[in-house]
């Protein structure tokens, strides 16, 4: 997973991000898998598919993942005691939205989901983000 903002950020501490390369950027976003953190603590993950000026974003075939229950905490926390476990594990409650406007002003972080099969696919100029500090 590589962080969008991270991503822009060290391209702005190379060099001015121009708004061409900005708008070059997110084009390269487009239906590829992200997944989003709200201020809530809810995580959308779908395809990216458009964003605005107010940095709403739309993602399609989506997917929304909640914290566990303090019901379901404290049922996960008896179960491991009584196995005599370390740690505690619960599953993060999900459902299927499909098409959905997520608020900028309610987005924290954004994450673009790539596997190194995809990035080994690219040449290396398609990579210059990840190499920016060689190239």
């Amino acid at each position: 997973m590589q962080a969008v903002a991270d991503q822009l950020n060290r391209a702005t501490m190379n060099e001015t991000l121009t708004k061409t390369d900005a708008q070059a950027y997110l084009l390269s976003l487009i239906n590829k898998t992200l997944r989003i953190h709200a201020t809530d603590g809810r995580m959308f993950i779908g395809t990216f598919k458009c964003t605005d000026t107010d940095r709403n974003v739309v993602l399609s075939l989506t997917y929304e993942y909640r914290q566990p229950s303090q019901q379901k905490l404290t049922e996960a926390a008896a179960a491991a005691a009584s196995t005599n476990s370390q740690t505690v594990k619960a599953d993060m409650t999900s459902r299927y939205l499909g098409l959905v406007v997520i608020p900028g002003e309610h987005i924290v972080k954004m994450e673009v989901e790539e596997f190194a099969s995809q990035v080994k696919g690219r040449s290396i100029w398609d990579r210059r983000d990840l190499y920016s500090g060689i190239l």
